[in-house]
């Protein structure tokens, strides 16, 4: 199962397609990274190479985690899309 997350931001267009196992990291039993700290890293890390936004991704939910490798597969794909200006 992937999710699709649109973003803009200028004259970029961001998506991220990601496996249940980014967002669904957990800190406790309740607590879910969730799509809204995914797109918190993106926009942190949008001047970025899609690269780098997914290893900062990963890290990040580790953190949440608590640890240094999730349980869960996770997949992750950022795609950068530049549009022409008009």
């Amino acid at each position: 199962c992937a999710n699709v997350v649109p973003t803009s931001r200028q004259m970029l267009t961001y998506g991220l397609v990601a496996s249940d196992g980014v967002f669904e990291t957990r800190r406790d039993r309740s607590s879910f990274f969730g799509i809204e700290r995914a797109l918190d890293v993106i926009r942190t890390f949008s001047d970025q190479p899609a690269s780098e936004i997914v290893a900062q991704l990963y890290a990040a939910a580790c953190e949440f985690a608590g640890t240094t490798e999730l349980e869960d597969d996770v997949t992750a794909v950022i795609l950068k899309v530049e549009r022409a200006p008009k």
